[in-house]
């Protein structure tokens, strides 16, 4: 039996990545998230990607392209982003910025 998404508007994979990453499928809770850089792709959640995320920032009422003002600029040193630990995907997520 297929459950059916909860009628907030998103996607049943949206929802199940917000609820991973323990924040509410409420639109305050998600731009605080977002703004807050709690949600991001490739960056907290692994799961959670460009596409989820381009979504989620619909839902929100942001543009879809959104990157928090606490997220690092995509011209810091490479070897800075690999000593904080962020996977490849990340960099590449933040050298298309």
């Amino acid at each position: 039996m297929k459950l059916k998404p909860p009628s907030n508007g998103l996607s049943a994979r949206a929802n199940r990545r917000l609820s991973n990453a323990g924040i509410p499928a409420e639109k305050e809770a998600v731009l605080q998230a977002l703004k807050t850089g709690a949600l991001y792709p490739y960056f907290r959640q692994p799961l959670y990607g460009k596409k989820t995320h381009q979504e989620v920032c619909r839902w929100a009422g942001l543009d879809e392209s959104f990157v928090s003002p606490t997220m690092m600029p995509s011209n810091w040193p490479l070897l800075s982003r690999r000593k904080i630990g962020l996977t490849s995907q990340a960099m590449d997520f933040f050298n298309s910025l």
